[in-house]
């Protein structure tokens, strides 16, 4: 492991965030974009095993967002939970992904990409997965 002085391999990275900066702050992240320490003054944090949400793209964030919003508008917050086959959301990723193939980019009720709808299926395929694995593990 390096010092904490030792800049030779490694870059500066801009945080994250848009909020102001702070003097003294410094985020350092190997050539491989694995960030390993924060320093702050004379505090060193190592952040090796923690989860690097900023590697997750903010537009598809968003997107995933926008379709999330979409169906509690037109159904209600979170009524995808109220149906627990996952047969459904596959099917429903699947005419997604088949739309985009076919060149069709925006979903005609939403006006949101298809990937995104795509996404949002498989997410709570993967949810209602998790939740299912748990309820077992608890029995």
């Amino acid at each position: 492991m390096s010092s904490p002085c030792d800049t030779e391999n490694y870059m500066y990275v801009t945080p994250p965030y848009n909020g102001p900066m702070i003097p003294g702050k410094v985020i350092r992240a190997s050539i491989n974009a694995k960030i390993e320490q924060i320093k702050l003054k004379d505090f060193t944090k190592h952040d090796d095993d923690k989860i690097r949400y900023d590697m997750f793209p903010d537009n598809v964030l968003t997107d995933i967002c926008k379709v999330l919003m979409f169906g509690a508008k037109k159904y209600e917050e979170n009524n995808w939970k109220k149906c627990t086959d996952l047969t459904r959301y596959y099917n429903a990723s699947r005419r997604h992904v088949e739309a985009w193939r076919t060149g069709e980019y925006y979903d005609n009720d939403s006006k949101l990409p298809h990937l995104a709808h795509a996404l949002c299926n498989l997410m709570f395929m993967h949810y209602l997965e998790e939740e299912k694995q748990n309820a077992k593990q608890e029995a």
